[in-house]
Parts: structure tokens; sequence; C-alpha cells
């Protein structure tokens, strides 16, 4: 793939903080993507271009479609279960996951469905400098019912995807400055190890992350301005 890609504005819709966009739909027509920042989630047909929103009671970090057409969102004291017909329902909190309300401001941040199901959702402080390695990545159980820490000691927990074969696992903890693998298997994941890491900080830090058919990793780069493909090797 060429160096010089053809970028220009889909939507014109502003946001504060624009992240996290996913593809639904039988035909995969549609998409979804949260302002972060601005608590609303919007929608685009990719056919059609008819679009639409609607607004959070938070900030949101996160929209992940489910089969029934409920949404789950990240909520900064979510997460929370959002019905077709805009109800919410809530789902397990930090509280349930560790026992204790953080003691500092929190919210959710990226997410992602893994290859089985399962929900994995990281958290990030509103204040980095004085909560550095204090938030994790959980994971939601296929039934929505458990919230479970699988990894401490994280700074600001983003990207997340899965290898073609879902055995393996990428993750991005943005201030870490690397990209890490973890083997996965049944919702557990094992054997961390650094697969690249950012060594120049003009470059940017890495962000959100997704991967295509040849396990190539695509990498945002926060104030790098720029989308970076790591080869699976």
């Amino acid at each position: 793939m060429g160096n010089n890609l053809n970028l220009k504005i889909w939507d014109e819709r502003r946001c504060h903080i624009g992240e996290g966009p996913v593809v639904i739909g039988p035909d995969n027509s549609e998409v979804l993507w949260v302002d972060i920042m601005g608590k609303a989630v919007h929608r685009r047909n990719l056919n059609t271009g008819v679009t639409s929103s609607y607004e959070t009671p938070e900030h949101v970090g996160f929209v992940i479609p489910c089969a029934d057409g409920s949404e789950i969102l990240g909520t900064a004291n979510g997460p929370i279960r959002r019905k077709p017909d805009g109800s919410i329902s809530k789902l397990p909190t930090l509280v349930d996951a560790d026992g204790t309300i953080p003691s500092f401001p929190h919210r959710w941040n990226d997410a992602k469905v893994a290859p089985d199901g399962h929900l994995f959702l990281g958290n990030m402080p509103y204040e980095w400098a004085d909560n550095v390695s204090k938030c994790g990545l959980y994971r939601l159980d296929k039934s929505g019912s458990q919230l479970t820490k699988v990894l401490d000691g994280v700074w600001l927990s983003n990207g997340i995807a899965w290898s073609a074969d879902g055995k393996t696992m990428f993750y991005v903890d943005t201030f870490a400055k690397s990209i890490d693998s973890f083997d996965y298997a049944d919702g557990e994941i094992s054997n961390r190890r650094v697969r690249w890491r950012v060594t120049d900080d003009s470059q940017g830090l890495p962000d959100g992350m997704c991967i295509d058919s040849e396990d190539g990793i695509w990498v945002a780069f926060w104030s790098g301005s720029c989308l970076r493909r790591f080869d699976k090797d």
C-alpha cells in the first residue's frame, strides 16, 4: 500500500472528541461513533448518507452494538445498556469489579468485542499527571453480568484488536508508548510482550487501533496527526 491516502471530510458534524467508529447492519452499511466530551452518539448510513444522533447522560468513551439492537455505552459511571426504545439499564461497574470506588476522577475509554463475544474495556484518569498507572483493562462477560479486571497498572487504556485466528490480542496503553500483544484464549490474556515501542516523542503517542485481513495493525497517533500500519511480524 502506498503512502498517499486520499482523505476527505466524511461527516460535517463537529465533535469535541470524536472516537470509536464501528460498522453495523446486515450489509455493514452504517457507522456509529461517539463524541466523548460532547456526550453524544452519532450514526451515518454509508449508502444513503442519512444521519442521526442521540445524547448520553455523561461523557461516553465507546458505543458497542449488540445483536438484539441495543448498544453498550461506556459512560463515565457506566457501562450501561441502551435499548432501541431509548430506555437505559445498568451493567456491572468498577465498584462491582474492584470492590471500591476509584479515588480519582476517571472515565471509560476504548472498548472492543473479542472474537468469542467477551467485551474488553479500559479506563483512564481525567488528570494524568497525578494518577499514573492507576487504571486497568476489564472484561465484561458475554452475558453482561460480570465485570472482571484482567490487567492492572494501566496509564491510559486505548486500542484493542485480535488476530484473525483469535489467538493473539493486541493492546495500547498510550503513555506506556508501546503496542503490546498477549496470548488469548477463552477470555483470558497471558504472556504480555512488547511488539512495537515508540522511541521518538515527535511521532506522537499510540491511540486507537484496528486490524486488517492480513493481521496488519493500524494505529492512530495522538499528537502525531498520523496513521501507521505495522506488519504482524
